[in-house]
């Protein structure tokens, strides 16, 4: 890589077309996007927290003190900063020279690269940090097989706190944020058997000069850390620094500074045609489950008996391969005991070095990708048979009606979503924030479904109609038959209205949801009874209808009824939605 900068000292020069002189770079894309500065208002300061980062007192929140600073040492500095030495050099028509960087090109040599891959671990619901899944970097040299790539991935440094320290560190920028380098076998262990995640990867369409100048702005952040945010300062927000320093005409940080979900970030690429979908990783256990739908119920429980520790005659070389597969997923999960485990799974590889593979492998590719999923927010027109109106809107992300392309099937994400009565000039109802998950169950894999919703509604039985706010978490279990996702949960809960006070309750409902790229249709019953008053209680029943028309517009028909010791009601409503 030394080599090759040295001999594209002219191309380089017009990969720099935004400042025109050093005079002007202290405002250029290209200069911010190495320092990492962003605008608060009027002033501009650097996300970097490492004071070593800066060779100016004032380099943290002053572009041109820092340039000033950069210049009078250029030569002392291009070793530890070689994407301001190569970005200034060139503006001065001056050539480039790391020969004298011993350590840098050893490090360059190490991580050569010939294509850059962006990978998306999906949302994973058990992990704060990764609720809106995750992003990092693959470079790929074409010599090396692509297990051993190494990876670029940007996290927290959380040390292991409490749930709620957590939650208020994240969400505050309390974590130390840092870069780090793994193979990406680990990384794929990590997110596709240990986490269960799908993975879906990109290629980055990017020029060798900018893959280059990627690599020499990564060497002046590795050992750097930044403060961590989960909505903006995150692992998504990071690469896109990465891919702003090496493509600085694109320059989008400044649009993600607020906000930076990473399927967000993947459909602005999209638009922008900066990468191509290449691949797609199932979950461990979808993957296993499409395995193993085509073998008999009997070989089904030879897996089990085998993982388990038990002996089965005569096993197909294909039912030894599916059991390690299956013992590899019991290691990862920490079930049962983890020696024995890996020892039976020692044994299954060397009965399976003997045998000839019967069974090839599939690939599943999706219709669609996350780079081509639904906007997260929604506006809506509701009109029910009792003649109220309601207009709607949602914040985010997704629910059991959105449509399924990009995401997992059962997951729900909502965030900030308002119902508003016109008639009554009323809010109708609200959901402050609901994530549900509902893992499938079955004879191999058995992961609790569960929900926590902070939301408030108009319940029918309050004859004054005041809104009733309610905070609840339940658990339960979630089973796919013939493509439908039925579901068990137990929520319990405390609400607050102001007629009636604080009131604890539970809250069973059973749920039957189906989904496609067309239409999506949600049954629902449940029976909320109150702990302290026997006479409060209703059972409610609801089946809801979702029509695609398109990529951004939806219908639902929606229909519901009541019963009560103090009423019965029923009631039918049609919306419109527009995703945005």
């Amino acid at each position: 890589i030394v080599i090759r900068i040295l001999i594209v000292n002219a191309l380089l020069a017009l990969s720099f077309p935004l400042a025109a002189t050093v005079l002007e770079i202290a405002s250029s894309p290209e200069w911010l996007s190495l320092l990492h500065y962003s605008k608060q208002g009027e002033v501009s300061y650097s996300e970097v927290a490492s004071p070593s980062f800066f060779l100016s007192d004032k380099g943290k929140v002053d572009p041109q003190a820092e340039l000033d600073a950069t210049l009078s040492r250029l030569e002392d500095i291009k070793c530890i900063f070689p994407a301001r030495y190569l970005l200034i050099q060139k503006l001065k028509s001056e050539p480039v020279d790391f020969g004298t960087c011993s350590e840098l090109s050893e490090w360059l040599k190490k991580y050569q690269t010939d294509s850059v891959y962006l990978h998306f671990p999906s949302n994973y619901l058990n992990n704060p940090s990764s609720v809106f899944g995750h992003l990092f970097f693959r470079l790929h040299r074409n010599n090396r097989v692509r297990l051993l790539d190494p990876t670029v991935n940007f996290a927290a440094t959380t040390n292991s706190p409490t749930f709620s320290e957590y939650l208020l560190k994240g969400m505050t920028g309390g974590f130390a944020g840092s870069f780090s380098i793994h193979p990406y076998f680990l990384k794929q262990q990590e997110y596709k058997v240990k986490e269960d995640r799908e993975i879906w990867s990109y290629q980055l369409l990017l020029n060798q000069n900018e893959i280059d100048r990627m690599l020499l702005h990564f060497w002046e952040i590795k050992d750097v850390h930044f403060n961590y945010y989960f909505f903006n300062q995150n692992c998504a927000y990071q690469l896109i620094g990465l891919l702003d320093a090496a493509k600085p005409s694109q320059y989008a940080r400044e649009k993600f500074n607020k906000l930076a979900l990473p399927v967000e970030i993947l459909k602005h690429l999209h638009k922008k045609k900066l990468i191509k979908l290449v691949n797609y990783t199932q979950s461990f256990s979808s993957n296993f489950r499409s395995k193993v739908s085509h073998i008999s119920d009997k070989d089904k429980d030879k897996i089990l008996i085998i993982s388990s520790g038990g002996v089965v005659e005569s096993m197909s070389s294909e039912l030894l391969s599916l059991s390690s597969e299956y013992l590899e997923h019991l290691i990862q999960k920490d079930i049962g005991d983890r020696k024995k485990t890996q020892e039976l799974q020692h044994k299954l590889i060397n009965a399976m070095s003997k045998k000839q593979p019967l069974f090839p492998k599939r690939k599943v590719l999706p219709a669609k990708g996350p780079e081509q999923s639904h906007n997260k927010s929604l506006v809506s027109l509701t009109r029910n048979k009792t003649n109220k109106t309601m207009v709607g809107y949602r914040f985010g992300y997704h629910d059991h009606l959105d449509d399924v392309a990009g995401f997992s099937l059962g997951q729900n994400i909502t965030l900030l979503d308002v119902e508003y009565e016109l008639s009554l000039d009323k809010i109708d109802s609200y959901q402050m924030v609901t994530i549900e998950s509902l893992s499938v169950s079955d004879r191999f894999f058995k992961p609790i479904s569960w929900r926590l919703s902070i939301r408030g509604e108009r319940l029918p039985s309050d004859i004054n109609k005041r809104l009733t706010h309610q905070v609840e978490f339940g658990l339960g279990k979630s089973y796919l038959f013939k493509g439908f996702l039925a579901y068990f949960m137990l929520p319990i809960g405390a609400d607050y209205n102001k007629n009636y006070g604080f009131n604890l309750y539970v809250n069973p409902k059973i749920g039957l949801l189906y989904t496609n790229y067309s239409y999506n249709s949600l049954f629902e019953l449940e029976r909320r009874e109150s702990t302290e008053n026997q006479n409060d209680w209703f059972n409610r029943i609801s089946w809801t209808q979702s029509f695609k028309l398109n990529a951004s517009i939806k219908i639902h028909l929606k229909a519901l009824a009541w019963h009560s010791k103090a009423n019965t009601s029923e009631n039918i409503q049609l919306s419109l939605n527009y995703n945005f």
